[in-house]
């Protein structure tokens, strides 16, 4: 019916039995999600639980040393343990 309505040049618009439901839903009483923050191949530190550590480096050489020096020593005989440096230069800066 809409169709051939349509078609006769009565000035309605074809639409969708889903586009007609839709104009009857108020939208503030919808539920809006986001499905991905971040791309799903970008995971984030809150994704690798206790199994991952990030340590900002220390202001001074020998204080970084001194952390390094115990932070290796903990894990030294722990195979499960790969210790991991970069100096951030890929990192994010304001989601950029």
């Amino acid at each position: 019916m809409r169709e051939k309505a349509a078609r006769q040049g009565h000035g309605k618009r074809y639409t969708t039995w889903l586009i007609d439901l839709a104009s009857q839903v108020n939208p503030a009483a919808l539920e809006q999600i986001n499905p991905h923050a971040l791309p799903p191949w970008r995971t984030s530190i809150r994704d690798w639980g206790q199994r991952l550590s990030v340590t900002p480096p220390a202001e001074k050489k020998k204080d970084a040393a001194k952390a390094h020096n115990r932070l290796f020593d903990s894990h030294r005989y722990n195979p499960d343990a790969i210790l991991v440096y970069s100096d951030g230069s890929m990192t994010e800066v304001d989601g950029k």
